[in-house]
């Protein structure tokens, strides 16, 4: 807990701070800064946010955030493993209409990325009198990409090992560092 109590100005940089995740673009929110150059203005956020009173209530608001959204590695896992499984015909009744959202399997609502409802009235005929016939609506569904999550997943279970296994010169070992220069040097020779 921070020592000294905030200004009002201070907490409200630190809660901006925690929602953008950028120091200019919170002190900008906070305070006026109509007249400031972005240099004024990214030299005052970092001096605010030096202050050992911010610093202490972010790092306060950081742990607090770690710790309402803790989830685990499996966690994390399965539903990079459900993406990867996901069939989007786990998403329709037998008819081909798409359930209503509380119907489809949790695993199936983790894949949603976003979930879209149109409703309008179509009319027919002429001018503005036109008949109505029901309702039209348009109904769009995103899933998350299962390239990035099979991506995801080899990273995490090694499965990129053999590529990480070929030959790469380091350049901070000294005699890498040797063996590249006299490569260099011959090139420059011819």
């Amino acid at each position: 807990m921070s020592t000294k109590p905030l200004t009002i100005k201070q907490e409200a940089f630190c809660q901006a701070y925690m929602r953008l995740g950028d120091k200019s673009a919170a002190y900008r929110e906070v305070y006026s800064c109509a007249n400031m150059k972005s240099e004024t203005i990214n030299r005052k956020a970092v001096e605010v946010y030096q202050n050992g009173n911010v610093t202490a209530r972010i790092k306060e608001l950081q742990s607090e955030a770690i710790e309402r959204n803790k989830a685990t590695l499996d966690e994390v896992l399965i539903v990079l493993a459900d993406i990867i499984r996901f069939d989007p015909a786990e998403m329709y009744d037998e008819d081909g209409n798409l359930l209503p959202i509380h119907k489809m399997p949790k695993r199936v609502r983790m894949c949603i990325q976003s979930f879209e409802i149109e409703e309008g009235l179509p009319s027919m005929g002429m001018g503005d009198e036109g008949i109505s016939i029901g309702n039209i609506v348009t109904k769009k569904v995103k899933h998350y990409d299962k390239l990035s999550s099979v991506d995801k997943l080899m990273k995490h279970l090694g499965g990129y090992a053999l590529d990480n296994k070929q030959k790469a010169i380091n350049i901070f070992q000294p005699q890498d560092r040797q063996s590249r220069l006299e490569q260099l040097k011959s090139k420059l020779k011819k």
